[in-house]
């Protein structure tokens, strides 16, 4: 659906408390108060949430990201997202055929 004028997102989050977001042309990522948020196309389980992955191929309203840590950055590629935790590490999620993950499996 095409908007020609800025239209809220209606999200479970306050927005007041967003560090961060990040968007392409059909998802997004957002960091709030250490925590990510995603919402868009769930195309090659970029939004984080596996267990929606074959259910929900969109998400129209920002789904908190389970992750271990607190985090601190968030990169997002074309069909990947990369994030980086308080203590240093990185977590990432999505296509990763191409080694973009940075794990030892495609």
């Amino acid at each position: 659906t095409l908007h020609i004028v800025p239209y809220p997102v209606l999200a479970p989050l306050s927005f007041r408390s967003l560090e961060k977001i990040s968007s392409n042309s059909d998802f997004n990522v957002a960091l709030c108060n250490g925590k990510v948020y995603s919402w868009g196309c769930n195309l090659f389980s970029r939004l984080g949430l596996p267990a929606l992955s074959s259910q929900l191929p969109k998400v129209r309203l920002p789904r908190l990201v389970s992750l271990p840590e607190k985090i601190v950055k968030i990169a997002m590629g074309t069909y990947h997202v990369v994030v980086v935790s308080s203590s240093g590490s990185a977590y990432a999620w999505g296509k990763g055929n191409l080694g973009q993950l940075g794990i030892d499996r495609y």
